[in-house]
C-alpha cells in the first residue's frame, strides 16, 4: 500500500504544483497584458497628438505657400500694369495716405468735440453725418487693413490651432 500511496501522492502533488504554476502563470500573463494595453493606449494618444500637430503644420505650410504664390502673382501682375513712375508712386501712397488722413481727421474731430463750445455741439445734420461717416470709415479701414493679424492671433489663443496655423 505504501507504493500505491507514493504513486498517488506524487501524482497529486505534481497536479497541485501544476495547478499552482498554471494559476501563477495566468495571473502574471493578465498583469503583463494589462501593462501592454496601457502602453498601447498611451502610444495611441501620443500618436493622435502627433498626427494633429502634423496636420496643423501641413495646413500652415499650404496656407503660407498659397499666400506666397498669390503675392508673387499679384506682384507680377502689378509690374505688368505699371505705366509710369508717378502712377506707381501714387498707387503706393494711396493706402498709407488714406490711413493717415482719416486717422488725423478722426483725432481732429475728437479733439474739437472735446474742447468745442456749446454752440458748436448743436451741429446741423449734414455736419453730423460727415462726422459719423469719417468715424465709421476710419474704424472700418483700420479694422480691415490691420485687423486680420489680430483675428488670427485671437483664434490661436482660443485653441483653434489647425484653422489658423502658421509657419514660424
Amino acid at each position: 500500500m505504501s507504493l500505491l500511496a507514493d504513486i498517488l501522492g506524487n501524482a497529486s502533488s505534481g497536479g497541485i504544483v501544476g495547478l499552482i504554476g498554471g494559476i501563477t502563470g495566468g495571473v502574471l500573463n493578465y498583469f503583463q497584458s494589462k501593462a501592454d494595453r496601457a502602453f498601447k493606449l498611451e502610444e495611441m494618444k501620443l500618436t493622435a497628438t502627433l498626427n494633429a500637430a502634423k496636420t496643423a503644420g501641413d495646413i500652415a505650410l499650404a496656407r503660407e505657400a498659397g499666400a506666397a504664390s498669390a503675392f508673387t502673382t499679384s506682384q507680377k501682375a502689378d509690374l505688368a500694369t505699371q505705366s509710369s513712375g508717378w502712377v506707381s508712386n501714387l498707387r503706393g501712397f494711396t493706402r498709407p495716405g488714406l490711413t493717415w488722413f482719416f486717422t488725423i481727421a478722426l483725432f481732429t474731430i475728437i479733439s474739437v468735440s472735446v474742447f468745442a463750445p456749446t454752440w458748436l455741439l448743436d451741429a446741423p445734420p449734414l455736419l453730423e453725418f460727415g462726422v459719423t461717416m469719417i468715424t465709421d470709415t476710419t474704424g472700418m479701414m483700420i479694422a480691415w487693413w490691420f485687423g486680420s493679424r489680430q483675428i488670427e492671433r485671437q483664434t490661436r489663443s482660443w485653441g483653434n490651432s489647425a484653422a489658423s496655423a502658421s509657419v514660424k
